[in-house]
């Protein structure tokens, strides 16, 4: 792995975006670079607006969604 030189970090095009994870729920925001304190405001907004339990509701949609598909595809047999 390479160090992170400071001197290139203002050439750098490779940006992170702040991040919301619940369970198996992301949510990313980025501002290109141009801002990363505005994209962690930005993140700390979806938080407080989304609230806890997203990735339970993930993992319902999943159970669900599989039980779709497996009606699917023995309805197609």
């Amino acid at each position: 792995a390479r160090p992170r030189i400071e001197a290139e970090e203002a050439a750098s095009t490779f940006f992170t975006p702040a991040t919301v994870r619940d369970g198996d729920l992301t949510v990313g925001v980025s501002t290109g670079g141009a801002s990363p304190s505005l994209a962690r405001s930005v993140r700390e907004r979806i938080i407080t607006a989304l609230g806890p339990g997203w990735g339970n509701l993930v993992e319902v949609a999943r159970v669900e969604r599989e039980e779709r598909l497996a009606k699917k595809r023995e309805a197609r047999q």
